[in-house]
């Protein structure tokens, strides 16, 4: 039975996605998917890092974040949440555990809901092939919001809007019956609302190059000078 891991390089195969920035969950945050993007697609990837990697994750985790300066702040409110995201990215020396990694990103979520004031702070780690001459941290933390954004300009729809959870659990088609019909039910949510596009930048973005003061070096937890005893 095909599940969305097996069908990653399938639907992407037939894609010309050279020079493109690939964003995906944990769920495909996998070596092999790494290296068909960067490799055979000649793409880019910003692969979210949670528990499923729990070496890397950790390495991530460790870094010495209070040493980064925080390059990015963003503030948006929706669905009743007002939420600061704070983005920081930085290269790492001696590398990550991850094919063509090359900068470690670290971005801090404080939502708070409206209704209840209540608070809470997420952490989010992530690696990608982008080096910093490439991507700063605002363009990456742009990248992963839109990525984010799927939640709120497509699930949020079927899932609240139209209730398609409440339909899923009342479904009891056999095979994958089930996960075709929410698309015969509803319209597709791209015809139901219109999407704005991000307005074009008048002036070139100007990446940090390595002798920046913008530019962030710091080493892995696999570094020798980490390993090497006091004295």
């Amino acid at each position: 039975m095909a599940n969305e891991i097996t069908v990653f390089r399938p639907l992407l195969a037939g894609l010309d996605l050279t020079g493109t920035v690939v964003t995906f969950d944990a769920l495909h945050s996998r070596t092999a998917h790494a290296r068909f993007l960067v490799e055979d697609k000649k793409a880019h990837y910003i692969a979210v890092i949670k528990g499923n990697q729990p070496l890397l994750h950790r390495q991530l985790k460790q870094m010495p974040w209070r040493d980064v300066p925080l390059l990015d702040k963003t503030r948006a409110t929706a669905h009743g949440r007002d939420e600061i995201r704070r983005a920081k990215t930085a290269t790492v020396a001696r590398g990550l555990d991850f094919p063509h990694a090359a900068q470690a990103v670290q971005i801090v979520r404080r939502r708070r809901t409206i209704s209840t004031d209540r608070v809470t702070l997420q952490r989010v780690y992530a690696a990608t092939d982008l080096a910093a001459h490439q991507a700063d941290a605002p363009e990456i933390a742009h990248h992963v919001r839109e990525h984010w954004g799927i939640e709120n300009k497509i699930h949020h729809v079927r899932d609240t809007t139209f209730t398609e959870d409440a339909y899923a659990h009342r479904d009891r088609t056999p095979g994958h019956g089930h996960a075709a019909q929410p698309g015969h039910r509803r319209p597709p949510p791209h015809r139901l609302r219109q999407h704005r596009r991000r307005p074009a930048q008048t002036q070139p973005r100007r990446h940090p190059t390595p002798d920046d003061p913008r530019h962030h070096l710091i080493r892995s937890d696999r570094s020798p000078q980490r390993r090497r005893p006091p004295g």
